[in-house]
């Protein structure tokens, strides 16, 4: 555990997908863009969503935000409550894709976001009616956060066997 709390301060936590960069300027381009348009192109990106979503929580901990109001659960809330210079903020303090993974677990950690992903969306199509289908795909995600941290931080080598 130390380790790989050692490696998230070194490298941070998840690297920032390939087009982080483009879509937070298409972002800003739009400005006037819904807030829904706007969660739903960050939550492709779940390094960047969850460093929004701990920005503003941190932030509330800290009292900075109003006091009172649980925690933000929502990209969409994350977005009304620090606006697109908060967002830049988020994107710009992530490592860019891959970070320090070589090809081999580049390709491995795409595959383990691929699933995670599916997991959010079928988590999405299970949930009873009445519930936040974001709420419920960032928790599905969130699930597996240890997953995506040690596959990125202590990425595994491919195994020989044809299994």
């Amino acid at each position: 555990m130390a380790l790989l709390l050692d490696r998230m301060r070194a490298v941070g936590h998840l690297p920032a997908m390939p087009s982080v960069g483009s879509r937070v300027a298409r972002l800003a381009a739009q400005e006037g863009q819904r807030t829904d348009e706007m969660a739903e192109q960050i939550l492709q990106d779940m390094a960047l969503s969850f460093e929004l979503l701990r920005q503003v929580n941190s932030a509330q901990v800290q009292g900075t935000q109003m006091t009172g109001s649980g925690p933000v659960l929502t990209i969409r809330r994350a977005i009304a409550l620090v606006g697109l210079n908060g967002i830049r903020q988020a994107a710009s303090s992530l490592r860019a894709w891959p970070g320090p993974l070589n090809a081999n677990g580049a390709a491995a950690m795409q595959r383990t976001i691929d699933r995670v992903r599916l997991a959010g969306h079928t988590a999405q199509l299970l949930c009873p009616a009445g519930y936040d289908p974001e709420v419920i795909y960032l928790v599905a995600v969130l699930q597996n956060l240890g997953r995506l941290l040690v596959q990125y931080h202590f990425p595994m080598k491919p195994s020989r066997s044809g299994s």
